[in-house]
This record gives structure tokens, sequence and C-alpha cells, in this order.
């Protein structure tokens, strides 16, 4: 299962949850995107939509951004990670339509549950492949 992971910033956090990641997808590939522009080209470039996006938004601003790219990632099963409780910031996390929402806060051992669920449904054979 392919795993689109963005994250403007590889600091501790964005380590860690990376680590997650991989774990929680061994037997498949994850996507390293940092700047909003290669996530972009990446998304335009997909005939089928990825099994799982997941996006760590650390402040609003790279949330906007995202929320710019939302319709490349229709019907994506999307994890939003966020930094931490607000409520206008997790109101437009919503609009993602999120399969699931956390912070940065967390341990992320439920962002690998999700993950594993997702490949447990089946959405390991959702591969995306290049167009062109």
């Amino acid at each position: 299962m392919t795993i689109l992971f963005y994250t403007e910033l590889l600091d501790d956090v964005g380590k860690r949850l990376l680590e997650v990641i991989c774990k929680a997808n061994r037997q498949g590939q994850v996507e390293v995107h940092q700047k909003i522009d290669g996530l972009h080209h990446r998304l335009c470039q997909l005939t089928q939509k990825p099994a799982v996006i997941i996006l760590r938004a650390p402040n609003r601003e790279c949330l906007n951004s995202l929320l710019a790219e939302n319709k490349l990632m229709r019907d994506a099963n999307i994890i939003l990670v966020l930094p931490a409780w607000d409520q206008e910031m997790t109101s437009l996390g919503h609009l993602f339509r999120p399969r699931f929402l956390t912070f940065e806060d967390s341990s992320f051992e439920d962002i690998a549950s999700v993950v594993k669920k997702i490949q447990r449904r089946g959405a390991g054979g959702n591969q995306p492949s290049l167009s062109g």
C-alpha cells in the first residue's frame, strides 16, 4: 500500500510520525513530501488515489495551503495531524473529511491502527499509478 505523507518539518514530531507510519506500512511504500508544490505535482500525476494520505499541518498557514489542494485528495483516506486542539483549525481540518484527525501531542499509535485497518479493508489494492 502506498502512503503519501506531507509534513513541512521533519523535526522530532515529524520524525516520530514518520517512524510510526513506516512501522504500520511495512509491506508498502511511504512517499514523503515537504513542499506543497511537490505534493501538488504528485497528486496531479496519480490516476488513482493512494490508499492513505497523511497530512501534518503544524500551523494555520500550512493548513490553508493544504486546503487549496483538497479537491485533488477527494475520496482518499486522509489522516490529519494538527498542532494542538484549536476550535477554528479543527473545524477547518474537517473540510478534508478525514478518516482520522489527531494532534501532535499524541503517541500516533492510533494512526498506526487506522492505517492497519485500511489495509485490512483491502485498500491495499488501490495502488497509485503514474499517468503517461
